[in-house]
C-alpha cells in the first residue's frame, strides 16, 4: 500500500530534470483526508502570506463545531496575518456570521487591511476556500455534523495546490463573487436613497 502511494506521487525524471534546467517550480496538487494535516497546511499557508489572502467561508453549514473551529483557529490566523504580517485580507461570508467575524478580527491596526462582503443567499457553499498571494490554494470541505472530539475534525476532504491554472481559476471565481457582492451592496444603497 505504501509503495503504491510512492509511485503515485513520484515525479517522472525527465520532468524533474526539465524543471531544474529551466528553473521552473514544481507544480503540485495534493489531496488530504486527515483534518489535522489540512489544519497544519492551512496554518503554514496563512502564516506564509505576504500580500493577500482571499477566503470564502461556508454558507450552508450552521453547526456549532464550525463556529468553534472559526473561533479557535481560522479567525485568529487571519487576524494575525493582517496585524503581524500586514497582509490584505478579503473575506466572502454568509450574512449570519459577518458581524461575528468583524468583532473577532477587526482591530485598529487591521481595519484598513480587512474587507468583508456577503455571499448571495442562493450561492450555497460547504467548502472553505483560501487563496494566498495568488500562488497557493487550499479548499477544504466542511462536515455537517457536531460529533467531534476537536474543532479541527470539522474539516473534510481537502486539496492543496500551487498549479497556476488551479489557483487562478479559484481566484477568478472569488473575484466574480466579490464583484457580485459589491454590485448588490450598491443596489441596496441606491434603493435606500430613492
Amino acid at each position: 500500500m505504501q509503495s503504491d502511494t510512492l509511485w503515485h506521487k513520484a515525479i517522472p525524471a525527465k520532468q524533474r530534470i526539465k524543471e531544474i534546467e529551466h528553473g521552473l517550480k514544481r507544480e503540485f496538487m495534493d489531496t488530504m483526508q486527515d483534518p489535522y494535516e489540512t489544519q497544519k497546511i492551512l496554518d503554514n499557508l496563512l502564516k506564509s502570506a505576504t500580500e493577500e489572502i482571499l477566503i470564502i467561508l461556508p454558507t450552508t453549514t450552521t453547526n456549532n463545531i464550525l463556529y468553534q473551529y472559526e473561533q479557535e483557529y481560522l479567525l485568529t490566523l487571519l487576524k494575525n496575518a493582517a496585524v503581524d504580517q500586514g497582509v490584505r485580507i478579503r473575506i466572502l461570508v454568509n450574512e449570519s456570521i459577518k458581524e461575528r467575524i468583524e468583532r473577532e478580527i477587526f482591530t485598529r491596526s487591521s481595519s484598513d487591511l480587512i474587507e468583508i462582503q456577503l455571499l448571495d443567499k442562493q450561492q450555497q457553499n460547504k467548502v472553505i476556500t483560501v487563496i494566498v498571494d495568488k500562488e497557493l490554494c487550499l479548499t477544504a470541505e466542511v462536515k455537517d455534523d457536531d460529533n467531534y472530539d476537536s474543532a479541527v475534525e470539522v474539516l473534510g476532504l481537502a486539496t492543496y495546490s500551487n498549479s497556476e491554472s488551479t489557483v487562478l481559476s479559484f481566484a477568478s471565481i472569488f473575484e466574480t463573487l466579490w464583484l457580485q457582492a459589491e454590485l448588490k451592496n450598491e443596489q441596496k444603497k441606491a434603493a435606500r436613497i430613492t
